[in-house]
């Protein structure tokens, strides 16, 4: 309400944020998708937004096989086969930003809500077996945004099985 009176531009609204530790499970380096799953679902919960309307998840994607397997594997424990669901992972155009890639990938999604764009995902082809287990989409060609209400996703997993989960509205 603040940047609405003082006629400032809104980018987007954190609408929910969710986090969690994986504990003990699967070790220092190994995810945990009950852990990944909880931070998620937190975040749904606190933004009242139910996953089924969300369209793009910006994805932490390690770009390890185990890592993005169980990162696929805890999106579609929770969002199912949700059509219009499609996944991007910033890392693909810049590298692995280490301790700001939550930053980056909030700040690529108020982008993509100001473009009303999907863009391409690049170098992640052949995609992940684990996804061909699913509907949820990685693009090869940029794709216009259509829906006018547009709601995101942005997971940030570290090291230790530290797990952050934004839900973004524009």
């Amino acid at each position: 309400s603040d940047a609405e009176r003082d006629g400032d531009r809104i980018h987007a609204v954190i609408r929910g944020i969710g986090l969690s530790n994986d504990g003990r499970s699967g070790g220092f380096l190994s995810p945990s998708a009950a852990g990944q799953v909880a931070c998620m679902r937190q975040a749904h919960q606190q933004a009242g937004i139910d996953p089924e309307e969300v369209s793009f998840i910006e994805c932490h994607a390690t770009g390890t096989d185990t890592g993005d397997r169980i990162e696929i594997d805890s999106i579609h424990s929770l969002f199912g086969d949700a059509p219009q669901l499609t996944l991007g992972s910033l890392k693909a155009n810049i590298g692995h930003t280490i301790t700001a890639s939550g930053a980056a990938g909030l700040i690529k999604v108020t982008g993509m809500f100001e473009h009303d764009l999907l863009p391409a995902t690049p170098q992640a082809f052949p995609l992940n077996p684990a996804l061909s287990k699913t509907r949820l989409a990685v693009l090869q060609q940029h794709r216009p945004w259509q829906q006018a209400h547009k709601i995101a996703a942005i997971n940030s997993f570290g090291f230790g099985g530290n797990n952050a989960h934004l839900v973004v509205e524009k």
